[in-house]
């Protein structure tokens, strides 16, 4: 059995919570581009999320959460 649970999460920071958000977990893919282009890129993942992540002042991290659960047959 596998349940979806829908988990906004508020990212702390304010107006730079989502900045933080994508240097931390996304910082494998920031830094593969070169130093002068990453603040240029995250305000453009700013811009274009901004209509579906950023709600009464704040960030919302669009998280899912599955829960499973395995039952082993002999």
């Amino acid at each position: 059995m596998m349940t979806l649970f829908h988990r906004p999460t508020p990212l702390d920071e304010g107006m730079g919570g989502l900045a933080a958000w994508l240097r931390m977990f996304g910082r494998p893919l920031l830094e593969a581009l070169p130093e002068d282009r990453i603040e240029a890129v995250v305000t453009q993942v700013e811009g274009l999320t901004r209509g579906q992540l950023w709600r009464e002042g704040m960030w919302l991290a669009d998280y899912r959460r599955l829960r499973v659960v395995a039952v082993a047959y002999e």
